[in-house]
């Protein structure tokens, strides 16, 4: 991970970045990648005896073009001004999948041409690129970090980063709906409405495991707990249930509540033998 600094440290130096500024940023940072190589294996390389082009061919914008079906990623410079974050994050993802650290090579004189590398290691090419690019993408919008299969998704809250990953105990089925909702809410694309049905899926979820639950919750943890799905509107229409919430707070801290607490109901159920992995999917 970067070094962090002074002021970043007393958390001073973060402030969010508007579009124009994160477009910059990477620009800059590409550039740094392709002076030390890194981009070599894919790109080529250019020399006074020759070159060499490098996997994606003779025709760089044309392999973008086909890749990502965007115009205009490649070269990032001069082209990063113009970019939307749909292009931005496409470009971050393209370039994960095309960054390689140079191991070994040769460095050839003649007219001082530089290194020509033959050897790379592209796993820590992308950990080293992951780590540079999600310091620039944290602090975007809301919030958007690479993850180590090289997706953009939105950024966790800080100190729910685990949850997101944390295996879940139960069923295989409960384990794919769990990892469907997580995966929906934080797609880089998910609207408000895509989150809000994230939210539904953990909450039905979550309803459909009460039963055991209420095997090893106590009264005031079970009201706790299920409170949230008895008291407000999120899978269906009460009048007597809180439906006039700013999604901006009130759906991140659902979505994150509820996922908490089938984590904490898996847990005690597995911990009692009550479950044990025999709990029936939603609708089953």
């Amino acid at each position: 991970m970067p070094r962090q600094y002074w002021s970043q440290r007393r958390g001073r130096a973060n402030p969010p970045v508007d579009l124009a500024t994160a477009a910059r940023l990477f620009a800059s940072l590409v550039a740094d990648f392709e002076a030390r190589g890194y981009l070599q294996k894919s790109f080529g390389y250019e020399c006074v005896d020759g070159g060499n082009t490098g996997v994606v061919g003779s025709d760089p914008e044309a392999y973008v073009y086909r890749r990502t079906r965007l115009d205009g990623l490649w070269p990032v410079e001069p082209s990063w001004p113009s970019w939307d974050e749909d292009a931005l994050l496409t470009a971050v993802e393209f370039l994960y999948d095309h960054v390689d650290k140079p191991v070994d090579g040769s460095f050839h004189g003649y007219l001082n041409c530089g290194w020509h590398y033959r050897v790379f290691d592209a796993q820590e090419g992308r950990q080293e690129y992951r780590e540079e690019v999600n310091a620039i993408l944290q602090s975007l919008g809301e919030g958007f970090e690479v993850r180590p299969n090289g997706e953009v998704v939105r950024l966790a809250p800080s100190g729910l980063e685990e949850l997101l990953d944390a295996p879940l105990p139960g069923s295989d089925d409960l384990q794919h709906l769990v990892g469907a909702a997580v995966a929906k809410y934080r797609r880089r694309t998910s609207t408000r409405d895509d989150q809000m049905d994230a939210v539904r899926d953990l909450a039905n979820i979550l309803e459909a495991v009460r039963p055991e639950a209420q095997k090893v919750l106590s009264g005031k943890d079970e009201d706790a707990i299920f409170g949230l799905l008895n008291n407000f509107s999120i899978r269906h229409q009460d009048s007597r249930q809180h439906g006039n919430y700013d999604p901006t707070v009130w759906v991140p801290w659902m979505f994150f509540f509820l996922l908490a607490s089938l984590h904490a109901c898996f847990g005690l159920m597995q911990r009692s033998g009550s479950g044990d992995d025999g709990t029936k999917s939603p609708g089953s």
